[in-house]
């Protein structure tokens, strides 16, 4: 188990494999660090603006690629810090 600390502000992200291992037209994938850098680029966004601006991103790489997979993405904002141990 590994616990990471969370601070106000940080955003957790969870998605599928369909996201990073999206295809272009050439062959390669989206990738991890495509992901990354739309999670740095947005990070003043809402939620909901950077998860639309990742699709977004997907969608305009794999320029009407089928997809392969399905594409599922969670991202988390924390707003509060956290609680101290007892």
């Amino acid at each position: 188990c590994t616990v990471v600390p969370l601070h106000p502000a940080d955003i957790v992200m969870l998605i599928t494999d369909g996201v990073t291992e999206a295809r272009a037209v050439t062959g390669d994938y989206f990738g991890l660090n495509r992901v990354t850098n739309t999670i740095v680029d947005s990070s003043g966004d809402t939620i909901d603006s950077i998860l639309k601006t990742l699709m977004t991103r997907v969608e305009r790489f794999t320029d009407g690629t089928p997809q392969a997979d399905d594409m599922t993405a969670a991202f988390l904002r924390v707003t509060t810090p956290p609680r101290q141990p007892r």
